[in-house]
């Protein structure tokens, strides 16, 4: 990935995670739809899946594919490292 695609790619993400963050009750419980971010935070859906696969790859969320829904439906859930990514967005407060 070049460094131009990379930074795009870290920028998304965070615009992402700080929408979670803020979202989070939506976010733990049932999870959301990853096709409903782009309109929402006004990125375009390839943005918000470059994002999103920069968190997931490094296990801040996790995608769920439901593909019996039509169109199939991506929903995405806190993954492990979500808790200290959480805190460092929101200035480490202490969350569960």
């Amino acid at each position: 990935m070049a460094d131009a695609d990379k930074a795009q790619a870290k920028r998304a993400a965070r615009r992402v995670a700080e929408w979670l963050a803020q979202n989070e009750e939506s976010f733990k419980q049932g999870g959301l739809n990853e096709g409903d971010l782009a309109g929402t935070l006004g990125l375009s859906a390839e943005e918000v899946t470059e994002g999103v696969d920069y968190l997931e790859n490094r296990e801040e969320v996790v995608r769920f594919l439901h593909p019996s829904e039509t169109p199939p439906r991506v929903e995405l859930k806190p993954g492990r490292g979500w808790a200290q990514l959480r805190g460092e967005l929101l200035g480490n407060e202490s969350h569960g």
